[in-house]
Formats: structure tokens, C-alpha cells, sequence
């Protein structure tokens, strides 16, 4: 087992939500949502090496203001089957006022275009593996919809302890969702549920994404994130 341990104290940017204008790389700038918060975000890294994010905005009623930290990692097995991911989650009472809380993994390997029918220039493999928790009920993106897990409701609760993991499968051209655990529960993957896969020009490596957004009359929701770590199986 290859282990990149401890990676939350390693930020390596953000993204708002709004504009395409408004982040610098347009392609992100509509998939971390519509609206940018009223607050400038500014995470942090704690004294203890945990990773401090909050996102903070005047609640118009109609916007659901998003904001996204990531960090990219490398790629240490290319040719391994599977991808764990290990994080605690606390949340403050501003979990009231989420909207959603996401939690992102883009694995990028070396691509291989003959595969794909009509790709023609050399491109690298990237698979979207999303979950996100909506007041508690968990979805996984596919097809870049959000698809429901039936009987997957898992509620965090104030200043409590959440420990994921998230375990992937993947191959030379897809990905799948093997896993979910939160705080020793398993939640069942729906049979066929697919990370989507697209040929893109990312550098190889394994990215993961932290992402919140509030309800339109939400003004504040606070989160950190510590033992992030990734395990590549050999």
C-alpha cells in the first residue's frame, strides 16, 4: 500500500462560484455553481495542520453561493485497480445553512485516444468521482447529473467527529465508485454507477476537491478537514 498522508495541510488553490469570468480556469467555473459569496474566501491552515474552510456571504434569497478548495496530489500507482480515500469532517451549527457539502476526487492517468472513438490528439484520462451530502442524503455524480443513493442518509452533527472513506476502482479508460463509509457505516453503490470520464489535457495525478454551498438564506458555513490521506493499493 503507497500512502500520501496528511495532504489537507497542503492546499494548492480555490475556486469561486460565478462567472466564467471570475475563476482562472474557465472550464471550473460553472461546475462549482452559480453564484460567488459576498465574503472574499480566505481557508486556512490551522496551527495543528488542519485545514480551515469557510464560506460567508449576505443571503439574497436566490443565489447558492459556492466556493472550492483543492489539492493536488500525485499520482503513485498508475497501474494499481483501486484509490482510497480517508478524511475527518467537522462541521459547525452553520450546517443548517449548506446547501451541499462535496467531496471530489479527479484521477488523471496517461491517455491512450485510440480507445476513445474519435479522439485523434493525445489527451490524458480523467475520471469525475463526486459525492456530495445534501442535508444528509448522499449523492454521486454521473453523467453529470446527481444521482440519489437510495437509503444513503448520513447527518453530521456539530463539532462531532465524521470519518469517510471513499473507495475507487479504475482501469486505463474509466472509473468506478466501489465504497462509502462515514463513521463505520457502509452505503451501498447502486449497481453500474460509473465515475463520468472525460480525455482532457490535466497533468496526472489525483485531485481532491472540498467544496460548499449555502441555501439562498444562508450566511455562513464553517468546516475542517483533517487526515486527509490517499492509498493506492499494490
Amino acid at each position: 500500500m503507497l500512502l500520501d498522508t496528511e495532504f489537507q495541510q497542503y492546499p494548492s488553490g480555490q475556486h469561486i462560484g460565478g462567472p466564467v469570468a471570475n475563476v482562472p480556469h474557465p472550464g471550473d467555473g460553472p461546475g462549482i455553481g452559480p453564484a460567488a459569496p459576498t465574503v472574499p474566501y480566505a481557508p486556512v491552515v490551522l496551527p495543528n495542520q488542519a485545514f480551515y474552510s469557510s464560506i460567508q456571504s449576505q443571503a439574497d434569497g436566490k443565489s447558492f453561493p459556492t466556493v472550492m478548495s483543492y489539492f493536488n496530489r500525485p499520482l503513485l500507482n498508475p497501474a494499481g485497480s483501486k484509490l482510497i480515500l480517508d478524511f475527518d469532517l467537522y462541521v459547525n451549527s452553520g450546517i443548517a445553512q449548506a446547501n451541499a457539502t462535496e467531496f471530489d476526487t479527479m484521477l488523471v492517468t496517461s491517455g491512450a485516444p485510440s480507445v476513445f472513438s474519435g479522439a485523434s490528439t493525445q489527451k490524458n484520462v480523467r475520471r469525475n468521482c463526486s459525492m456530495q451530502s445534501v442535508n444528509g442524503q448522499l449523492y454521486l455524480i454521473q453523467k453529470g447529473v446527481w444521482v440519489k443513493i437510495p437509503g444513503a442518509v448520513c447527518v453530521y452533527q456539530p463539532g462531532l467527529r465524521n470519518h469517510h472513506t471513499i473507495t475507487y476502482g479504475f482501469g486505463a479508460t474509466g472509473g468506478t465508485y466501489e465504497n462509502i463509509e462515514i463513521n463505520g457505516k457502509n452505503y451501498s453503490i447502486p449497481t453500474g454507477l460509473a465515475c463520468d470520464v472525460e480525455l482532457d489535457n490535466w497533468a496526472p495525478g489525483a485531485v481532491m476537491q472540498l467544496q460548499q454551498s449555502l441555501i439562498p438564506t444562508g450566511s455562513r458555513f464553517d468546516v475542517i478537514l483533517e487526515h486527509a490521506q490517499y492509498s493506492w493499493p499494490i
